[in-house]
């Protein structure tokens, strides 16, 4: 037994660590496979990071333009948002309307906005020019408003309230259109969410004082800065494409929405500021927007 295990081969130190270790080749060539894996997938990791504060800064610069607009046109500015269109909603009065202006706004749900003025410098008194000041915009791709911000109602929410909206029942059938979206044979959308600037900056109902019938002015005065506050979510909206032989269209419908972590906690109630990562606030006496909240994972 003795003679049998003198019979083994000794090995040296130098090739006993050599079997038991790495060589250098083999652990550049790990180091090489994690840093490729890392760097594929740190695009996936950001890309909603760095959507979101795009979106936030974009929404954040444009309504501090409409400020501007409103300051040097010396006119009232409105910030005009394209909500769901859903049979709750009953965003028009028409369900069916001509491709191309179908188009403007069904691809445009919670992520399409536009800059309006009824009036400019120099206009006289009771003389509208309705006009856009802004092409339409939409925010980055997986970035949208928050439905919430398009209620029909206030009552449930927690530290922001949904913006304020006109509705056609308050307004004279005489009239013509406040805002000159889509129509058909004389119908008009229903409810038109905004954000309006008046003269001197500050934030403004339509600028001859109307309000919701549901409201009175000195609620919608009280409760202006929590209406101030737009907060923004991620995910992917699936917007209702339809075809006329060759060409693409959108449906007069809902868009399917999807969302993201965190946003997509399954019985989660986002009626609250808290469920939200960033928002844009706009200070109610000055009119400046500004991006708040934390970082976004």
């Amino acid at each position: 037994m003795i003679r049998d295990l003198q019979r083994l081969p000794i090995l040296s130190a130098p090739r006993a660590a050599a079997l038991r270790a790495f060589s250098l080749v083999e652990m550049l060539v790990v180091i090489g496979l994690i840093a490729l894996i890392a760097g594929l997938a740190a695009p996936a990791f950001k890309t909603k990071s760095m959507s979101m504060d795009m979106g936030h800064r974009q929404l954040n610069d444009d309504l501090n333009r409409a400020r501007q607009l409103a300051i040097s046109t010396r006119s009232t500015v409105y910030v005009v948002f394209v909500p769901l269109i859903d049979a709750d909603h009953a965003f028009a009065t028409a369900p069916k309307l001509p491709v191309a202006q179908r188009d403007v706004l069904s691809k445009r749900q919670l992520s399409g906005y536009v800059i309006f003025s009824r009036r400019s410098v120099g206009s006289q008194p009771g003389q509208e020019e309705p006009r856009f000041l802004s092409e339409w915009k939409e925010l980055p791709e997986g970035v949208f408003v928050s439905t919430n911000k398009f209620a029909l109602a206030d009552a449930g929410f927690r530290g922001f309230l949904p913006m304020d909206f006109y509705e056609e029942a308050d307004i004279n059938a005489a009239q013509a259109p406040r805002f000159p979206l889509p129509v058909v044979g004389g119908a008009r959308l229903r409810r038109t969410h905004y954000i309006a600037f008046d003269a001197t900056g500050a934030l403004t109902l339509l600028e001859d004082g109307d309000v919701r019938r549901n409201r009175d002015k000195d609620d919608w005065r009280k409760n202006v800065e929590r209406r101030a506050i737009v907060p923004l979510m991620a995910g992917s909206i699936v917007y209702p494409v339809v075809y006329d032989g060759d060409r693409k269209g959108f449906d007069w419908r809902a868009a399917d929405v999807m969302l993201k972590a965190p946003f997509n906690v399954p019985g989660a109630d986002y009626k609250g500021l808290d469920a939200y990562i960033k928002w844009v606030r706009v200070d109610p006496l000055t009119g400046r927007s500004r991006v708040e909240g934390g970082e976004i994972q």
